[in-house]
């Protein structure tokens, strides 16, 4: 059986376990989201109402934080989308140590590539410091793809 995290502490602390990116990108603004931040972003999402049952994407996912937090709060599925393979990978074998997998996506892509249409995004997008403009590129992704933005 899958685990599910009851609470907003109790997923902090099993996203504080997943396998972290060895070797941060600095040209893909790669900056890892703490498990607190990811846990406050999803428990707010979920609030609202925007996660259970609901298609999620995590666009820029790195170790794929975020979409394994909104599976463990709910959502039916997640997609993970990096333009990095190496943190495609740590993404796909966290979802897997949690069982996870069935329900996930995790694709090596351009995020300006990503043409499907989801409930939600939930995203740490990078901030568009060594790239101009990177941040609204994902910005403009998730509002055309998703009903509900969360970044």
């Amino acid at each position: 059986m899958e685990p599910r995290a009851r609470t907003k502490r109790e997923l902090e602390i099993i996203l504080q376990q997943l396998e972290e990116l060895r070797d941060p990108k600095p040209s893909l603004e790669q900056c890892p989201t703490p498990a607190n931040l990811a846990a406050a972003l999803i428990h707010m999402c979920y609030m609202m109402g925007d996660l259970e049952g609901k298609c999620v994407a995590d666009l820029g996912c790195g170790n794929g934080i975020l979409a394994i937090g909104a599976l463990l709060y709910g959502a039916s599925s997640a997609i993970g989308i990096d333009l990095d393979p190496e943190a495609i990978e740590i993404a796909r074998r966290n979802a897997d140590r949690l069982g996870l997998l069935e329900r996930a996506r995790f694709l090596v892509m351009d995020v300006k590539d990503f043409s499907e249409e989801v409930d939600t995004v939930i995203q740490n997008p990078p901030f568009g410091s060594r790239r101009r403009h990177a941040d609204t590129t994902f910005l403009d992704v998730a509002l055309k793809k998703a009903k509900v933005v969360y970044s």
